[in-house]
């Protein structure tokens, strides 16, 4: 029996939920919204059936999952946009705090990036933007996130790290960058990076941002 049929018949209430199912047409997953009603007896009150209707809603959850990376992802770098940066840096803040747990922040931003932009065109610029937010993929773990903040700026935050780790990390990623032929002539990019961590005396994510 199905967790959600156990319940209308344990509770005698009805039930609203998800369910997934397998199509057996083309074996994509198939996401339905199922109603389930107990029948109950006339005269003892007891559940002695059930009788449920689902809606196939796989293609409003589709629609939602991509509002939803819209609404939160930067359209250009695919990473976190300014205000799901914020709002995952202020749970990461409080996480920290309640647990106390170190936590730490490298801020980069890329030197004279108007210049890239003037010289070799903003598709240029917009390909090294791209070569950067990969590069910062490649060399965070799963409990780290990063964003943009706006224009050649980024912030990466790192959950559970010490300052130490930060500085490593954000020299290993200035290194790479530098090191990557983005011109056929002998040009170089470089980036300039800020670290800093969570003080005790803290209040909000700013008191780390601006340290």
């Amino acid at each position: 029996m199905l967790a959600a049929d156990q319940q209308v018949f344990e509770t005698r209430l009805s039930v609203i939920h998800e369910e997934r199912a397998i199509a057996k047409s083309n074996g994509l997953v198939r996401i339905y919204r199922a109603v389930k009603h107990p029948i109950l007896h006339r005269v003892t009150g007891e559940v002695i059936g059930l009788i449920g209707v689902s809606t196939d809603i796989t293609d409003i959850v589709e629609l939602r999952e991509q509002l939803y990376q819209l609404a939160n992802t930067d359209s250009l770098t695919q990473l976190c946009n300014r205000r799901k940066l914020w709002a995952d840096f202020r749970a990461a803040f409080a996480r920290a705090k309640r647990l106390r747990q170190p936590l730490s922040c490298i801020s980069i931003d890329i030197d004279n990036f108007k210049l890239i932009n003037d010289q070799f065109g903003h598709d240029k610029g917009d390909e090294v933007l791209c070569f950067l937010a990969k590069l910062f993929q490649s060399v965070i773990s799963d409990h780290h996130f990063c964003g943009r903040v706006g224009g050649e700026e980024f912030i990466i935050v790192l959950e559970n790290t010490h300052v130490e780790t930060a500085f490593h990390l954000a020299e290993q990623i200035r290194q790479r960058f530098a090191e990557h032929p983005f011109f056929e002539q002998n040009e170089h990019i470089y980036l300039c990076a800020g670290v800093s961590s969570l003080h005790h005396g803290d209040h909000d994510i700013a008191d780390i941002y601006r340290r």
